[in-house]
């Protein structure tokens, strides 16, 4: 009977973190972007060192949805993660614009993170 509750709270949260664990992002501005990138930097690097830099370029489909995601950084890996987690998100809010091409670079400091944002 004790193997029979384990199994089932072990089922109970797999289950539960399968639902709410990779439910996915809705970022309301270029800020929500770029915070969200930062928290994939610190959890992806261990200590990004400073005056390292990531650059994401993107555009907006009708859907209102990142789309031709092009990320560059020298590091592989943090490109390939930052592809999985961003392509395709939903974006809502008024700030957004069909057709514009958005280019955001984060880059490491010794104080944080600093942004930059322009649009094509």
């Amino acid at each position: 009977m004790k193997k029979l509750k384990l199994f089932l709270v072990g089922f109970a949260v797999s289950v539960s973190a399968a639902m709410y664990g990779n439910s996915p992002v809705r970022f309301i501005d270029v800020n929500a972007v770029s915070h969200e990138i930062e928290i994939i930097m610190e959890q992806s690097l261990c200590e990004p060192e400073e005056g390292f830099a990531v650059t994401v370029f993107f555009s907006i489909s009708e859907e209102n949805r990142i789309q031709e995601l092009q990320i560059a950084s020298s590091n592989q890996e943090l490109n390939a993660i930052l592809l999985m987690k961003l392509e395709n998100q939903e974006l809502t809010g008024p700030s957004w614009r069909l057709g514009k091409i958005y280019e955001l670079s984060v880059i490491s400091a010794q104080d944080g993170y600093i942004t930059s944002v322009e649009n094509l």
